[in-house]
């Protein structure tokens, strides 16, 4: 099946995701357990300026498998976070969010983008660094921090 990577719609298509998730894939993405999408980081993904908060979701027929976002952290830079429904991953959903995501934030004029992910997520953090440059990383109490320079 194709998918076509668009512009969220509504909240239902996203709750939809979410149901497509399984607790451990929500606990990855959100570093910790939620049942839903928090309703500020929702709100964002949904009214948000592209500047401050840009969206992408991926569509197979009329499901939402996939949402990649990336929230402004001062002029140049953003925090990316991706979540693909567990029938989607590895798939070449996120990459394809992610890709198209961060050209439109490049477009706008970002420099960088960052992640945070939970201890463990090294093939997601080798995945990145094979399409973006790492320029600092760090590993705390929440888990690894790595900035990536767009380019």
């Amino acid at each position: 099946m194709t998918v076509v990577i668009d512009r969220p719609r509504g909240r239902d298509e996203l709750d939809g995701l979410v149901a497509a998730c399984s607790a451990e894939t929500l606990r990855q993405r959100f570093c910790g357990q939620v049942g839903a999408l928090p309703p500020r980081y929702a709100a964002g993904v949904l009214a948000g300026p592209p500047t401050r908060h840009d969206a992408l979701v991926a569509r197979a027929g009329s499901a939402v498998v996939g949402l990649a976002s990336l929230v402004a952290e001062g002029d140049d830079a953003g925090e990316l976070g991706v979540l693909v429904a567990d029938a989607w991953q590895r798939r070449g959903v996120g990459r394809a969010l992610t890709t198209a995501l961060l050209e439109r934030a490049r477009d706008r004029g970002l420099k960088r983008f960052g992640v945070l992910v939970l201890p463990g997520r090294t093939r997601l953090l080798a995945s990145l660094s094979r399409q973006w440059e790492l320029v600092e990383w760090s590993i705390g109490p929440d888990g690894t921090s790595c900035v990536y320079r767009l380019f």
